[in-house]
Formats: C-alpha cells, structure tokens, sequence
C-alpha cells in the first residue's frame, strides 16, 4: 500500500492488487495527466481520432458514421472510447501490457522473443530476410523494445503481409517499403493511406518537393530495402513518440501527456483497439517463452472525475 496503492485513487486498488498477487515482481507507476476523463472522451469522439473496423466489430460503429478509411473504418461509438481509454478495464495479466514501458532492455528481450512474435506471420521462416534478427538489432540500435517493434509490424502490414508497403510492390512506387505505416495518413480515397506511406517512403514529409532532409536521412530514408525500412522506421519512432515521453503503446493511441504541447494530435493510429490488441499480443508472447514473471515496469495514467462504472462494450 505505501510502495504503490496509495499513489491511485481508490478505485484501481482491487485490480493492482490482483495483479500484485499474480505477479509480484511487476512495478505500478502511476501518471496524472491532470485531464477531466469526460473531456478527453469527447476530444477522442471528434476528427475521426477514434476508428474501428465495421466488418470486425460492427456494433461498435457510431450510427450514420462515414468511412475515413477504405473500406470500412468508421467512428467508434463514445461507449466504446470510454471503454477502451480507462485504464481500470485492463488490469489482468493478459491486458496490462499496453502500459508496458517500451525502452530496449538487454535482460527481457531476445531474438528468439522476437522469433516467438513473429511466429505463424509473413515474417516467420521467410527464405530472404532474418526479420527476427533485423528487428532486434533495430530495437537495440534505437532503444526501443524489439518486441513492440514487431508487433506494430504486424499490426500494420497485416499478419500475413496484405499491406504492399511490406513486399515493395505498390504499382508506382516499386521498391520502396515502410513496415511501420508512417505517414501512411487516412484518407476518403481507395487505397490513399498506402499511397501516403509509399510516398514517405521515397520522399519523407515533403514527397512533392521531392528532397529528404538530413534529419531524415538519419533514418536511412529513402526506404530502398527492407532493412532500411525495419531499423530507419524504429529511429524514427523512438525519435518522434519514445523519447518525447510517448513511451507506452496507450500514451502511443491516446496523446494525453502533460508536455507543453497540444493534446490528442499526436497519434500514432486512429485504431481504438491498437493499444489493447498490440498489449495482447506482447503477453501471448512473453507467456510463449515464459517471461511473464520478470520485472516489468507499468506506466498507468489517472485522469481528474473518472466514472464510477469502467464502462461496458456494446
């Protein structure tokens, strides 16, 4: 109680506290954002910041919503933020790794953890690159976790690959790849966020001017190969979301941190499950190669006038 309850309010206790007695060598921290809760849900429900896919979870689709992305990403309904957002619904083995801290540590990640993220997707047993291999040198030389480097390519590219940023094949922009969608900007258009993620690809932030700058030629762009795209693309995320304080895959989906800079617009996906599905997928494979004892460390986030209820999915 002195060492971690006592820093949350009241109504996290009984989930920390199952968690404490499942895994006793896990670290709570809490993070005060010092936002209403109800304020940040009505900023999440506007400018389409909060999406799901309607072929997947179609009763989570707010009523009349129009698709911002094809073929059928549509505003999530506010219950459905709500949910998502309070940290509470999460404190469970297999659902807290999303507050997970996503810095490199040489005691928790391997190859053969990377292997075991991989395992069953495009990326595993592939004849021409050692994914597991590029990944983890990608996560040591930008200090970031090569296990949440894997599990966003997943989540991006697709678990079999379906994106054409991950084979370099999108008509017109032959030979040019970017596994971590960056730039790859929603649009109303048919295919126009993997055209965005092409032209990144080739020409960084500015793809009509057509120069790269040296700040992004420091992320080995242009992203003429696979390697380049794995390892320039994780420089670029420690670089923009890691080291600016945005270092847990929820501060990543819900830019609620207290910096000096505007709130909500500095998000990596309009996803609203990114956090929770990619929080899974790491627990799946810490279990896979019996890590799940080890000392992690959890950065939670307390907002100001949080509902009594957690919420409920439709």
């Amino acid at each position: 109680y002195e060492n971690t309850l006592s820093k949350f309010p009241e109504s996290y206790y009984s989930g920390l506290w199952l968690l404490h007695s499942l895994r006793p060598n896990y670290v709570f921290k809490p993070y005060y954002t010092n936002l209403s809760f109800g304020s940040v849900v009505d900023a999440e429900d506007s400018y389409g910041r909060s999406l799901i896919q309607k072929s997947s979870h179609a009763s989570y689709v707010k009523p009349n919503s129009k698709v911002y992305d094809k073929p059928d990403w549509m505003a999530a309904k506010p219950e459905v933020i709500s949910y998502f957002l309070d940290p509470r619904n999460f404190f469970t083995p297999e659902k807290i790794f999303q507050f997970e801290l996503l810095g490199f540590d040489p005691n928790v990640h391997t190859v053969q953890g990377v292997k075991e993220i991989i395992k069953g997707s495009f990326m595993d047993g592939s004849p021409d690159y050692d994914y597991a291999r590029i990944i983890y040198e990608a996560g040591k030389e930008a200090g970031v976790s090569p296990y949440f480097l894997a599990s966003r390519i997943i989540q991006e590219m697709g678990y079999k690959g379906e994106s054409a940023l991950s084979r370099g094949d999108l008509t017109g922009y032959e030979g040019y790849y970017n596994y971590y969608n960056i730039g790859a900007y929603a649009t109303t258009e048919k295919g126009g966020a993997v055209i965005n993620g092409a032209k990144y690809a080739q020409w960084g932030k500015d793809p009509d001017g057509k120069e790269i700058t040296e700040s992004e030629a420091a992320f080995l762009l242009p992203w003429t190969s696979v390697e380049k795209a794995i390892k320039g693309g994780a420089l670029w995320i420690a670089s923009g979301y890691i080291d600016r304080g945005q270092n847990t895959l929820y501060f990543q989906k819900f830019d609620v941190l207290d910096d000096g800079t505007d709130k909500y617009n500095h998000q990596y996906a309009q996803n609203i499950m990114m956090a929770y599905s990619e929080g899974l997928r790491y627990y799946r494979s810490y279990r896979a190669i019996n890590m799940t004892d080890n000392g992690f460390e959890f950065i939670i986030p307390v907002y100001n006038n949080m509902p009594d209820s957690y919420g409920r999915l439709p």
